[in-house]
């Protein structure tokens, strides 16, 4: 889990080259900001957004991977994760899925 009860967590997060985490969702309301390179914020649409340094976004409950498009930079990002009240979708409450916060890199296909 990313938040555990109604504390706030803040992190700072690093991604090598090329690498994607898995697709996810968290019970959490997300204030994110990149900080070096560039990230791509992918959601389960196939719609992407590509964040350069100083772009930031707010996301509650979405299924998205992150990916650091770059073959040869780093990329950085800092995040504000909140505690959310679950979104109920097509009358069900919407879960946590999809990774274990630790080794979730990978590197994506291009």
């Amino acid at each position: 889990r990313i938040v555990n009860g109604d504390g706030i967590v803040f992190n700072t997060t690093n991604f090598a080259p090329g690498t994607e985490t898995v697709m996810h969702r968290t019970v959490s309301l997300d204030f994110v900001a990149v900080i070096e390179g560039e990230m791509e914020l992918v959601l389960d649409s196939g719609e992407t957004t590509r964040l350069k340094p100083g772009d930031s976004i707010i996301q509650r409950q979405t299924n998205h991977p992150w990916r650091n498009p770059s073959k040869d930079k780093p990329a950085r990002m800092v995040s504000l994760i909140t505690p959310a009240t679950g979104a109920i979708i097509d009358g069900k409450p919407i879960s946590e899925e999809g990774f274990s916060v630790y080794g979730m890199g990978r590197p994506h296909a291009e």
